[in-house]
């Protein structure tokens, strides 16, 4: 069997945690099958996708590259690996839309992908390697993007001027379609959240589907319910009058916390 690797960059707020937390609740089940990279794998790439994205900046890109060569030498040179290897981590497509004012949209996640595809071509050369997008449709994923950035950001925008600054940025197609030739001749396909909800594990038929697992695995696989659910619309106007009125970072992030319940940040008083 040819080795067969599905990279999985985004896009932030289209189910990628429900999907990720698919594949960790069934990482023993899948682990003679499929090799998996999420997150915590992944921290010096994401960390240099991320900051690239912020400053645009070639040498940053370069560094980049440089790190997904070497994580990628290292998982080819692994023995008794398998042979079907899954990548998945939307921070690989750099920070969202929004994120702060330098972020107005995915502009990064092309360079990034196609540094991804050439480091993946060059340590596995025989591999069947896809690129998976999940997409979702414009006005929704602005309403999700928003409030995620009111909650876990200093987001002083209203819902109307942030639609109307990061609009633009918003064709998640679009940008899946600069993502397909940056990463050619490897495949890249966009799946929108929409469909994907009413899939058999969800969102994460995303990552599940493509792998062509066995059906003895498949009829093993544990679902797990979706990873959040919207917060109530008082809660989220008490989280950005928050945003609006509080100056202080570190009293803000604790007076957020209390307001959801959370107990106080490490190390606060």
């Amino acid at each position: 069997m040819a080795e067969q690797i599905l990279v999985h960059t985004g896009f932030h707020k289209t189910g990628t945690t429900s999907a990720q937390n698919l594949l960790r609740a069934n990482r023993q089940l899948l682990r003679p099958h499929v090799s998996v990279h999420l997150r915590r794998h992944l921290t010096e790439l994401r960390r240099r996708a991320l900051r690239y994205s912020v400053n645009g900046l070639p040498r940053t890109l370069d560094r980049f590259s440089d790190a997904a060569h070497r994580y990628f030498e290292e998982l080819a040179a692994q023995p008794d690996r398998p042979d079907r290897i899954c990548i998945s981590a939307e921070d690989l497509s750099g920070h969202p839309p929004g994120w702060d004012d330098r972020v107005l949209d995915y502009g990064a996640a092309p360079d990034l992908a196609g540094k991804l595809a050439r480091a993946l071509r060059a340590a596995f050369p025989k591999a069947d390697i896809a690129f998976v997008l999940t997409t979702r449709a414009p006005e929704p994923w602005l309403d999700s993007l928003y409030w995620h950035h009111v909650i876990t950001t200093p987001m002083r925008l209203s819902r109307d001027a942030f639609h109307a600054r990061y609009g633009p940025g918003a064709d998640l197609d679009n940008v899946a379609q600069g993502i397909s030739q940056a990463v050619a001749p490897s495949l890249a396909l966009a799946l929108p959240m929409e469909q994907l909800v009413a899939e058999r594990f969800g969102t994460a038929e995303a990552l599940i589907g493509p792998l062509g697992l066995p059906d003895a695995v498949l009829d093993q696989i544990v679902t797990v319910p979706p990873a959040r659910a919207r917060l109530e619309d008082t809660l989220l106007e008490r989280l950005l009058n928050a945003n609006r009125t509080i100056e202080d970072p570190d009293a803000l992030t604790d007076h957020k916390r209390r307001l959801m319940g959370k107990p106080p940040a490490a190390g606060a008083a």
